[in-house]
């Protein structure tokens, strides 16, 4: 039987208080709202909730903003209503709220013709993430030399903590630049078929890096992020590219500072 409204905690009326605005249902809540003249109850929560979903709004198109214009702005706060039903903020953190927008995408029917735009998502946050990572020293590939051939190949990396690796079968990038075009701008419409995206984004001193890799590349990054030792990651990725050329490809990547430590 549910608490009289004389005997419910304070923690039950911050719960309800969170459901009312979250807009998972007032009932438990009404009751211990101060009466206004000429004020319903259910007005006063109204205006509580539009004010909590529109700043939730604000705030995570201000982490997505080529999703939101390339869905337009009404019907992206119309679409974050639907979001926070069923995502509501875990904790008063604004600016890390929304991290969940890219999955929610994926299976949201009205923008189901839109198929890439779940992976613009994914680019964008990576892209907030790496700028918000802490600072890390990169690896100094100086620290290698001495190593036997048998040593080098046994190496395995880890990368800095602002580095993201992301594949897409849409041309995200293009697409995304395209959405961030200023007025005056245009670039080159993207091409859609037969284009997939493979980016390492990281941060670059106060900059984010959005870096198209070849398959090759790509390959073996992703073999050395889940713990492949450096001979087979670069194995690996001659045989899905034949000019991949690991002597090349590790100047880039050091030169990126994509690692942390080699061990």
């Amino acid at each position: 039987m549910p608490a009289s409204p004389d005997k419910i905690t304070l923690a039950g009326i911050q719960s309800a208080f969170a459901d009312a605005l979250s807009g998972r249902g007032d009932t438990a809540l009404a009751p211990h709202i101060k009466p206004m003249p000429g004020v319903p109850t259910d007005v006063q929560l109204d205006i509580y909730r539009n004010n909590v979903h529109a700043a939730l709004a604000r705030s995570t198109e201000g982490l997505y903003p080529a999703v939101a214009k390339l869905v337009g702005e009404e019907f992206f706060h119309h679409m974050m209503r639907d979001y926070i039903l069923r995502f509501p903020p875990q904790h008063g953190r604004m600016v890390d709220y929304g991290h969940e927008l890219p999955d929610f995408l994926e299976s949201y029917p009205p923008v189901a013709n839109l198929r890439y735009l779940a992976d613009v998502a994914r680019l964008e946050l990576a892209s907030y993430l790496a700028y918000r990572a802490p600072d890390h020293t990169p690896f100094d590939p100086a620290q290698l030399a001495g190593l036997s051939p048998q040593e080098v190949a046994a190496l395995r990396f880890d990368f800095v903590p602002s580095l993201t690796l992301l594949a897409s079968p849409w041309p995200v990038l293009d697409i995304y630049r395209l959405a961030m075009a200023s007025e005056g701008e245009e670039p080159p419409a993207p091409e859609m078929d037969n284009n997939p995206a493979r980016l390492l984004i990281l941060r670059s001193q106060d900059e984010v890096d959005m870096i198209p890799l070849p398959y090759g590349d790509f390959s073996f990054l992703m073999s050395l992020q889940t713990g492949a030792n450096l001979e087979d990651a670069a194995a690996g990725a001659t045989a899905s590219q034949s000019d991949f050329d690991l002597s090349s490809t590790l100047a880039q990547a050091f030169s990126a500072g994509v690692f942390s430590t080699a061990r």
